[in-house]
């Protein structure tokens, strides 16, 4: 199974393609699983050349040390996830599901 997951840390936002396997896991862990994903491959880092001012690109980029903290997990069906509930048992192969997150 994979979903789709869209992550929003303040300013930055991105779509991760995540495979899940079997969705045996839990909300915490696709929340982490995310998380990870944004920051390792390919948020925006300080440094990368963007054509934004360079005002705009400091609001925007992530610190090269980031981390985020996983806040809330929701999709269009369902406004809130537990954190302890499995993957399989609320949602279908190929859904979105939308991460808030605070760095």
């Amino acid at each position: 199974m994979k979903l789709i997951v869209t992550i929003n840390a303040g300013d930055a936002t991105q779509d991760i393609v995540l495979p899940v396997g079997h969705a045996t896991q839990s909300f915490k862990w696709l929340a982490d699983a995310a998380a990870y994903r944004f920051i390792h491959d390919g948020a925006p880092r300080h440094g990368h050349n963007l054509s934004l001012s360079n005002q705009s690109r400091e609001q925007h980029l992530l610190p090269l040390n980031a981390n985020l903290m996983p806040k809330d997990v929701y999709s269009a069906d369902c406004s809130f996830f537990h954190p302890d509930d499995v993957i399989k048992d609320h949602v279908v192969d190929g859904q979105s599901i939308t991460e808030m997150a605070k760095r």
